[in-house]
């Protein structure tokens, strides 16, 4: 730890020269750092880290682009976020379904309720089925809202048949749109080589050499990372739906394709 204390603190120093050499200014009060970890290997180490010999404070979580991130990747606190959120909307959708249609209600749904959910689901949504649970019960309580369900009622068929992904359908939905994108160089230069394709692990010719590489993993958790998901989920479109199509079109096909698979 002394070592990373090391090279933090210079790396930090040639920062604040390159900074004050171009006359720029950096905000020290609002400036954190965060050790990622395994939570069975929490490190309690002291680190000192400084800039221009101010301290600066170590956090276990802080809020980027609207996600909380914790140093743990467990997602606990931006679920517990979301549910805050998702109960506000909870709320008006209970008070309107007494004067408004389904119709309206659904519009409600997709307008307040479905953004929360979406956002940047393809990062949070690899969390655990454990810390997703909550989420997966307030989207299930909204659709009995909608429909005027009963508490206890199942909402299985209410989401097929009306074309509603459940989360974790939506999980799948928001990733395969990405991995269309990386498919069609769509996305920043930064996600060029993030995925390896077969025919450049090996030179051999097979039915599958243009399907993508899942990289080795160590746990079943990793498997839903946008890592290793997004090759599953490719590998299974490209035998599934016709890719070489306009977005709008592939994003009908892959929404059927994510609720009947």
């Amino acid at each position: 730890m002394l070592d990373i204390q090391e090279t933090l603190n210079a790396e930090l120093k040639k920062i604040v020269e390159w900074l004050k050499a171009n006359k720029l200014s950096l905000n020290i009060a609002k400036t954190h750092f965060m050790i990622f970890q395994p939570k069975k290997k929490n490190c309690s180490a002291n680190i000192e880290i400084h800039i221009d010999d101010s301290p600066i404070q170590r956090i276990r979580e802080c809020k980027f682009l609207g996600i909380i991130i914790d140093e743990n990747l467990s997602w606990r606190s931006h679920i517990a976020y979301l549910k805050k959120k998702l109960a506000k909307s909870l709320g008006i959708l209970n008070k309107a379904r007494q004067s408004l249609g389904r119709p309206s209600l659904l519009s409600l749904y997709n307008s307040m309720f479905l953004p929360y959910i979406s956002y940047c689901i393809i990062i949070w949504g690899c969390a655990s089925d454990t810390v997703l649970l909550p989420v997966l019960k307030l989207q299930k309580r909204a659709i009995r809202y909608i429909f005027n369900l009963p508490a206890r009622a199942s909402t299985s068929n209410v989401f097929h048949e009306h074309n509603i992904l459940k989360l974790n359908d939506l999980f799948r939905y928001q990733l395969g749109v990405f991995m269309y994108k990386y498919h069609k160089k769509l996305l920043p230069n930064v996600f060029n080589n993030f995925f390896t394709y077969n025919n450049s692990v090996h030179s051999y010719y097979t039915r599958q050499s243009n399907h993508l590489h899942p990289p080795k993993v160590k746990s079943e958790r990793t498997k839903s990372f946008v890592k290793y998901a997004g090759c599953v989920i490719w590998n299974n479109i490209l035998q599934s739906i016709n890719i070489h199509v306009k977005i709008p079109c592939f994003k009908k096909k892959l929404k059927l394709f994510c609720q009947n698979t």
